[in-house]
């Protein structure tokens, strides 16, 4: 592991708990009975703009990305500042161009996420325009407003289990183990559901072999669990793709300003495609550093399977572990 690869290993848990505490923010501002007012009148629109998904909302995410990125930019002086010219690279976060990407990319990050937020909630409320109870459980516009933004734990004082924060995927997830839950007996699919709470297998289990429901009140509970896990899943999926995105353009920028300084030759820096090294890395990706065996220039793209890309990461394929190391070649 190298000092950028330990470097991203200590941001992303950072990210994730940047992301968390966005999506916590959201929820503990939402005023439950306005909300509920708009659902009993089935209007969608006003519920989602009562929950409030707005940019704004999302501040400590852009804060702890800036962070890192300067912290990511000034790491990378340490690999340019060897042999003649020790202590000329530095790395200024303002300096336009980086400043530039850094605004850019944390801008459609932010309207990325809100824009997919504001599309689940309205998924998540679709039951109620066509008539249908959401939960298969008759809710109230009261439940069903806790099941969007959670109910207040009294362990943490904060919302929890609510459906804002995962992604239309992840709700769609927990609205089938919800189902799977409400049959009588529940489905055992239940029991094979990844990001269930595992302490409630037993109850499951039991319920199956007496051939009986569940109660609400337990259902309510494993769908909460399943809900929390499904956004610690979201923060952290969110997390690995941002260390490696902010990571890679921040040492780019970073040998960018060491060019610009006259500190090395432009034609003398490559970067070179980095693979995670272990028995998980697809073929596909496995074939790209001998594809680039020589690297490539700072703004020339790697050549791949799927055509020119840029840089690795969730652009390239999604789960895609591999990165960049930049470094001057003889």
């Amino acid at each position: 592991m190298d000092r950028i690869e330990r470097l991203m290993a200590t941001w992303e848990p950072r990210i994730a708990a940047a992301f968390r505490l966005s999506i916590q923010g959201i929820r503990n501002k939402v005023v439950i009975a306005q909300l509920v007012e708009a659902l009993k009148a089935g209007d969608v629109e006003r519920a989602v703009r009562l929950i409030g998904i707005e940019p704004v909302r999302f501040r400590p995410l852009a804060a702890v990305l800036e962070a890192f990125f300067e912290a990511a930019g000034m790491d990378t002086t340490v690999s340019i500042n060897v042999g003649p010219g020790v202590g000329l690279a530095i790395f200024d976060v303002r300096d336009p161009p980086a400043d530039n990407w850094l605004r850019t990319h944390a801008t459609e990050l932010i309207t990325r996420i809100s824009d997919e937020q504001r599309d689940m909630v309205r998924e998540a409320l679709r039951p109620l325009r066509l008539g249908v109870d959401p939960m298969l459980s008759m809710q109230t516009p009261q439940k069903l407003a806790l099941d969007l933004v959670g109910r207040i734990s009294s362990v943490t004082r904060q919302r929890e289990g609510g459906m804002i924060g995962l992604n239309a995927e992840q709700a769609k997830w927990a609205r089938n183990y919800a189902a799977e839950l409400a049959e009588s007996p529940p489905n055992p699919g239940a029991l094979e559901r990844k990001l269930r709470d595992k302490r409630f297998d037993r109850t499951i289990a039991k319920a199956i072999r007496e051939e009986r429901s569940l109660t609400d009140e337990q259902r309510q509970a494993m769908v909460f669990a399943y809900r929390n896990r499904a956004l610690r899943l979201r923060g952290e999926t969110i997390a690995l793709n941002e260390a490696s995105e902010v990571a890679h353009n921040a040492q780019v920028e970073a040998w960018k300003q060491a060019i610009t300084r006259g500190v090395v030759k432009e034609d003398s820096v490559r970067r070179f495609w980095i693979t995670a090294g272990d028995d998980q890395v697809r073929p596909t990706h496995r074939e790209v550093p001998g594809l680039n065996a020589a690297g490539v220039r700072l703004d020339q793209p790697f050549q791949t399977y799927k055509g020119p890309v840029m840089q690795p990461g969730w652009r390239f394929d999604p789960g895609c572990r591999c990165r960049v190391r930049v470094r001057v070649v003889e």
